[in-house]
């Protein structure tokens, strides 16, 4: 057991923090999935032997299980997904300027019947819609 967890620490602190999410994911279900299948094969050997099942199904499943993950990964990035994507080549859409917004604070104000009271708040008005630039 020992082997185990020192294998599957290595492993996730091993790795580079850039990977793809999908390797990341498929080592871990591969690590875990080795892992419990290295332990049903070694269960009728003695209690070094099936360390050593569990820590090669470990390190073989996580291995399988990144590589599946990655390309699974590779595969999905590679399709398009609808639309083109934009080329260096492509025209580039012309800038957008921001709109052009007044504030105003409006004070507290209780009405002539003294029955009602609102706080002061601030009051937003667009001056100028979006417009595009050059």
């Amino acid at each position: 057991m020992k082997y185990f967890l020192l294998l599957t620490s290595v492993l996730f602190l091993a790795n580079c923090s850039t990977a793809a999410r999908s390797t990341w994911l498929g080592a871990g279900i591969g690590t875990v999935a080795g892992g419990l299948l290295g332990s049903a094969v070694g269960q009728n050997g003695s209690h070094e032997d099936q360390n050593k099942a569990i820590a090669i199904g470990a390190v073989a499943g996580g291995l399988t299980g990144g590589l599946l993950g990655n390309y699974a990964y590779s595969k999905s990035e590679s399709q398009p997904q609808g639309h083109p994507k934009l080329q260096d080549s492509d025209p580039q859409p012309p800038f957008l300027k921001g709109p052009i917004i007044r504030r105003i604070w409006i004070e507290d104000k209780i009405d002539p019947s003294g029955t009602h009271y609102e706080t002061g708040h601030w009051l937003f008005l667009i001056e100028r819609q979006s417009s595009w630039g050059k």
